[in-house]
Order: structure tokens, then sequence, then C-alpha cells
């Protein structure tokens, strides 16, 4: 059989931010990291030792400010392994453009 293993829901963070996502993240849910810091190294790392072709790195803004610096960073890392599913926020005030933006370089919105 040949087929493409696809992980779609994965999270990972810029270098400068992981290791306090990892921190924030084990504190609230009371669980250690297996691979850390959760950055995009790390999942490529892990998705080559488990044969996953493909993972879908879904962001989350927790205030609208974080919208436009989250996909800008998305936007950078997508590749042909990895794909973005965009940040957004109901309160994001430039949400028209912001939505153009992730339909031309984005795959998708995690809301």
């Amino acid at each position: 059989m040949n087929f493409k293993i696809i992980d779609i829901h994965t999270h990972a963070w810029p270098e400068k931010v992981a290791q306090k996502a990892q921190d924030n993240l084990e504190d609230i849910f009371k669980v250690k990291f297996v691979d850390s810091p959760p950055t995009t190294e790390t999942l490529v790392k892990y998705m080559d030792k488990n044969n996953i072709n493909m993972s879908v790195i879904c962001a989350v803004a927790t205030t609208p400010e974080k919208v436009g610096s989250i996909n800008d960073w998305l936007f950078s890392v997508r590749d042909d392994r990895l794909k973005a599913f965009c940040a957004f926020h109901p309160d994001y005030k430039d949400w028209q453009n912001e939505l153009k933006r992730i339909k031309d370089l984005g795959d998708g919105i995690k809301m």
C-alpha cells in the first residue's frame, strides 16, 4: 500500500518563544513534552522518526494583535512538508485583508 501519513494537528513556535510556550503549556496541562523545544526543527525530526510525510501546524491567536505576526511566521516556515492552518481572531479589525493573505499564502484557518 502506498499512502501518505499526514499529522493534521500539530503545534510549533518560533525559536525565540518556543521554550516559553512549552513552559506555559506544561504548567497549564501538567504534562511534560516528549520532544522539546516545540520548534519546526523538532517537529521535522519527529516526522522523520515516525515516517510522517506532512504535518499541519495549527496556530492560535489569543489576542487580535498577534494574528499578523503569527501568520507571517507560518508563511515563512511553510513548505512541502509543513502546512499552515493560520491564526484568526474574532476581534481582528483587518479580517478581510488577512483572509486574502491566508488564501494566497496559507493552507487554511484554525478557529
